[in-house]
């Protein structure tokens, strides 16, 4: 639980399809499959107010 799973981005998702499988796809591939073919979203948290206490 200390470490956070998945990817952050679009970016690190197209980086591990080369480093782990060696496949060299364009950005917008690499989206169009994530969201259209997948159907998933990546998980980014919400936005939190400066004026918020911890």
């Amino acid at each position: 639980m200390q470490e956070p799973s998945g990817f952050q981005s679009y970016g690190q998702i197209q980086e591990w399809l080369k480093s782990e499988l060696g496949l060299s796809l364009a950005y917008k591939t690499v989206y169009e499959i994530v969201r259209n073919r997948l159907g998933a979203k990546l998980k980014v948290p919400r936005p939190q107010s400066s004026k918020q206490q911890e």
